[in-house]
């Protein structure tokens, strides 16, 4: 690659180098040819100013008959293409007897012999413009055209001035006699410039040349060779490879790359060294955990799972990766709704119960690239949270709830009767004579007394009723929603289903004490099981086994 822009380089400074040799040779031809049109008008015009004052000469002399074979003469001229000797109004000259005739009358005298014949040749319009000049300023007028053939042309017409020497023979009228246009040919000087150019573009090569192996060698050396350098050890890091440096030589921006390059290369060391160290701890993490792991990447795909996951899901990591995030489950809604909820949910799945957690992964954008979901199994959790709650509130000996849930039941049930004018009833009772049975008989058999007296005030309430062990013998009832007869009622099943029942052959009885409301008005749940309490003693006043009412 680095070659190609090696040869880019040198090509694009083969073809500057190229355009500026190429510019200084038009720049120094262009100023030759200036030099060389300007040296052939100046020898032109000292011919032309020749030509003048030899015709001139002719004429005063007297041979004014030999100034048209002067003309024709000058012709022959090389370089020469045209020589004529005008009239100021465009035609040529001696070609009529006008001039002659003139010349004849000013003088009075034939002095100069009529021409047989007579032609009138129209050389130039008489308002040609380079005419009309050359004759107002009287100074030479130059014209640069081209022939037919593409020959370029220089034209000269000077004026002939009517001097005092003239003035016998042609008058003092007009400040111009005629004009004299010359036409020579520039193949000469163009040929001289072409090979000036020629020789200027042929010494140009050679320095070309020696600009481009220069160039090439240098590019070489300085950018091409350390880049390709730089270039292998960067695939080299590409592939893994991160103890490749790249020589530092010299003080110039792509050794100050090298010098970077070996900087990074040595912070990526030390940075893969310590990504790898976390992967292997977040490997080590993952595959471990307890909780199964699942990540996907922006499209939904699973792209991480660990065993704990396979196992939870009861599914392999290939049936995993296949059903994709949201068909975890059964039902597809369980994902949606974890993620919804940003925080951790519970189902029960296969007769366990699953707590979820799962959420979508964003970058710096906010633009999401991925979901991850914890799965956890608290299956054997709840159980025991289920034990520790119900230990909490119930009883270890009779397995009916305890004083503290009593009166937190009974505080609920009272206030809730009271706000909306329910019914609502409580029942107490003790085992009568407990201390002398307990004393006979043993404390094992007294708790299994307790034991029994549960299991008839479980068989004898409704499921909306909540038994509870008031302490030592003492048992209290809360019927919710019950009216004082209906609580009498129950609670006289209750006696006499106890006094019917034996435990271990042994006959046992209870007295009952009712209290109801809102029968009666009562502050809080404590004085009414006060009042309660004092129905029970009047119970037992009156000889035992039997009901009162508060």
């Amino acid at each position: 690659m680095f070659k190609r822009i090696g040869h880019k380089l040198i090509l694009t400074f083969a073809g500057i180098a190229a355009v500026g040799l190429g510019m200084i040779v038009l720049f120094y031809t262009d100023q030759q040819q200036d030099s060389l049109f300007d040296q052939n008008e100046k020898m032109m015009n000292k011919v032309t100013q020749s030509v003048i004052q030899g015709l001139q000469t002719v004429m005063l002399a007297g041979y004014a008959d030999i100034a048209q074979d002067f003309a024709v003469n000058l012709q022959n001229v090389k370089g020469i293409v045209d020589f004529r000797i005008l009239r100021t109004d465009g035609n040529e000259a001696f070609l009529d007897n006008k001039t002659i005739s003139n010349v004849n009358q000013r003088k009075d005298e034939e002095l100069f012999e009529p021409r047989e014949e007579e032609t009138v040749r129209r050389i130039l319009p008489s308002d040609y413009l380079e005419l009309r000049n050359a004759i107002a300023t009287r100074e030479i007028t130059r014209i640069y055209t081209s022939s037919e053939s593409g020959e370029k042309l220089l034209t000269f017409i000077a004026p002939i001035k009517n001097s005092k020497e003239c003035h016998e023979c042609h008058g003092s009228k007009d400040p111009v006699r005629g004009v004299v246009k010359i036409t020579t040919s520039l193949v000469e000087v163009e040929r001289a410039v072409n090979a000036s150019r020629q020789q200027a573009y042929l010494l140009s090569g050679p320095f070309l040349l020696l600009i481009i192996v220069v160039t090439s060698i240098m590019v070489k050396r300085t950018i091409v060779i350390p880049i390709t350098r730089v270039t292998t050890a960067m695939i080299s890091v590409s592939r893994g490879d991160l103890t490749l440096k790249v020589p530092v030589l010299g003080r110039d921006e792509i050794s100050v790359m090298a010098r970077s390059f070996n900087r990074m290369s040595e912070k990526l060391k030390s940075t893969y060294e310590g990504l790898e160290e976390e992967h292997d701890k977040l490997t080590t993490l993952v595959l471990s955990a307890h909780d199964g792991m699942i990540i996907t990447d922006r499209q939904g795909r699973v792209v991480l799972t660990n065993p704990s996951a396979a196992e939870i899901l009861k599914k392999s990591a290939d049936e995993i990766f296949a059903d994709g995030f949201n068909h975890l489950f059964d039902d597809p809604n369980i994902m949606r709704r974890a993620i919804e909820e940003q925080g951790y949910i519970e189902i029960e799945h296969d007769n366990r119960v699953l707590q979820i957690l799962a959420s979508t992964i964003q970058n710096q954008e906010k633009t999401i690239i991925g979901s991850a979901a914890l799965i956890r199994d608290v299956t054997t959790e709840k159980r025991l949270q289920e034990e520790l709650q119900h230990l909490a509130i119930s009883d270890s000996l009779t397995g009916l709830y305890n004083r503290r849930y009593l009166d937190t039941s009974l505080a609920n049930e009272l206030g809730r009767s009271q706000r909306y004018g329910h019914e609502m009833s409580i029942i107490m009772f003790d085992v009568d004579h407990f201390k002398l049975f307990n004393d006979e008989h043993g404390h094992d058999q007294g708790d299994r007394v307790l034991q029994f007296m549960s299991r008839i005030m479980k068989d004898q309430i409704r499921i909306l009723d909540i038994p509870c062990r008031y302490g030592g013998e003492e048992f209290l009832i809360i019927l919710p929603e019950t009216n004082h007869a209906s609580a009498l009622a129950i609670a006289e099943r209750l006696r006499k289903g106890i006094e019917e029942a034996a435990v271990d052959g042994l006959s046992v009885t209870v007295s009952i004490g009712v209290a109801s409301y809102p029968d009666l008005v009562v502050e809080n749940y404590q004085k009414f099981i006060e009042a309660a309490d004092k129905a029970l003693y009047e119970a037992k006043k009156a000889g035992r086994n039997c009901v009162r009412s508060a």
